[in-house]
Parts: structure tokens; sequence; C-alpha cells
């Protein structure tokens, strides 16, 4: 009894690998682009992922199953709005001094923005199919 997890490629995503939980418990791990078999204790069973500071729901999944691993868009938004935020304050103080005492304010939007990106589930897994069924066509 085993499922196929693909981690779909993307240039912007994260480079370290991403371990896997079947029923809370840790399997593997799975790089970005990267495709494998993963056994499943039961005939159903439920897959999550275990990233660093994020959450993300768990789906059912069934012995065949093709799961699919991506990031959501909104997590890059995110992203690039704390590094604006990040690098905003050098750029000001390179222009003028006097906007020193802002900093404050830039180091709050950056704390706030992480803690959105934790709160929401930033990953994707989505069932895309199931390869018995394709089989049996």
């Amino acid at each position: 009894m085993a499922i196929k997890v693909k981690r779909k490629y993307s240039r912007l995503d994260s480079i370290t690998p991403t371990p896997i939980k079947i029923n809370d418990q840790k399997v593997g791990e799975i790089k970005k682009g990267e495709e494998k078999i993963i056994e499943l204790p039961d005939e159903h069973a439920e897959i999550s992922l275990m990233p660093v500071f994020e959450k993300v729901k768990a789906v059912p999944v069934k012995e065949g199953d093709i799961v699919v691993i991506s990031r959501r868009k909104i997590h890059y938004v995110l992203q690039f709005i704390a590094l604006f935020l990040a690098i905003a304050p050098g750029v000001m103080m390179a222009v003028n001094i006097e906007y020193w005492p802002n900093l404050i304010f830039f180091i709050i939007a950056v704390g706030i923005v992480f803690i959105i990106d934790f709160v929401i589930k930033t990953y994707k897994i989505e069932v895309t199919g199931n390869s018995k069924g394709d089989e049996q066509r």
C-alpha cells in the first residue's frame, strides 16, 4: 500500500527539504521538484507536512493516490512584502537620516507579516488522482 507524492518545482520555493508526515509520524522528506513513493501503514491515512514555522492541513489519502504538494501564491506575496519592509528603512536612512525613529514601525510590520504567513496555510496538498483507478481503465 503506497502513494505517490510530487512536490512542484518553483524557483522561489525553499531549497530545504520538507518533512512528510503520515498519521502524525514522520516518514521522510521531499525536495522541490522531487517525486517519491511513500508506504501507508493502513489502506486509509492522512498526509501532512512539517515545515518550520508554518501550519499545514492534513489531507486524507488512500492506497494508490497521487498527491501534489505546492506553495500558495499568498506565501510569495507575503515574503516580498516582508523583504520590502525590511529593506525600506535602510533606503530611507540613506536618503535622509531623520527617518531613523520610524525604524521600529518597520520592524513591527515585518513581524506582523511573518505572523500572518505563519497563521495562514501556505502549503497546498491536493490529491490529483489515483494510479489504481488509472490502471483499471
